[in-house]
């Protein structure tokens, strides 16, 4: 039996159209715009005798008067 004329015979009974319809689908990565601008942010400030944490994204030190933004979990990242 040919599993591309009868869709049953897939693995999980999938439409081979559909799925190729659904891969091909941008999807958005991330978070919008809106709520990346909308997470509170401040100007890092060195503590003298202290290593500076690093973004954790750009896995880089923060500097004085760099801007960071700051997720609900506390992480906080270069803006």
């Amino acid at each position: 039996a040919d599993p591309v004329a009868n869709p049953a015979l897939l693995p999980g009974g999938a439409d081979p159209v559909q799925s190729q319809q659904q891969r091909a689908a941008p999807r958005q990565r991330g978070v919008s715009q809106d709520l990346l601008q909308s997470l509170p942010t401040c100007e890092y400030t060195a503590t003298e005798g202290s290593t500076a944490p690093e973004c954790k994204v750009c896995l880089c030190e923060y500097e004085n008067g760099d801007e960071v933004r700051s997720l609900p979990c506390f992480h906080r990242f270069h803006a």
